[in-house]
């Protein structure tokens, strides 16, 4: 049986990854060298910055949240000490298999980004052609 100290622990541990993770996850998080992830990438690009720490957000709270349930049954079911590494597993597992899609999001954003700023206006459009605007100084 576990204690009521280690309950707790767990149970905070599972809490914080719900609380890093949510910021993340509604997009509050603006770029810093602190908080969020800092890949090359993600320093580079807004963009990326802001796809890798939506998309990671999410598997963050995944991670928190399924593996609060997973405390319960081993505490309620009175399992020892070894069934820690059961909730070890439910929640490293997300942290770490969502790292290599949130990595591929962040440089599929900067991708797109990028294929935006390249790509030049259309020269057809009334809005870019300016061969019937004046110059400033000519202007009234």
């Amino acid at each position: 049986m576990l204690s009521q100290g280690l309950v707790i622990i767990l149970t905070v541990s599972s809490l914080v990854l719900l609380a890093v993770g949510l910021p993340m996850a509604l997009g509050k998080v603006p770029p810093n060298p602190i908080y969020g992830v800092r890949l090359p990438v993600t320093f580079r690009s807004r963009a990326a910055w802001d796809a890798a720490n939506t998309h990671y957000g999410w598997w963050l709270i995944t991670s928190g949240a399924a593996s609060l349930p997973v405390i319960l049954v081993i505490w309620v079911g009175g399992f020892g000490e070894p069934a820690i590494f059961v909730w070890l597993g439910v929640l490293v597992a997300p942290i770490l298999g969502g790292l290599p899609f949130t990595v591929q999001r962040a440089y599929q954003a900067e991708r797109r980004e990028r294929a935006g700023a390249d790509r030049a206006p259309d020269s057809d459009t009334p809005e870019s052609d300016d061969r019937d605007s004046l110059p400033p100084q000519f202007s009234s």
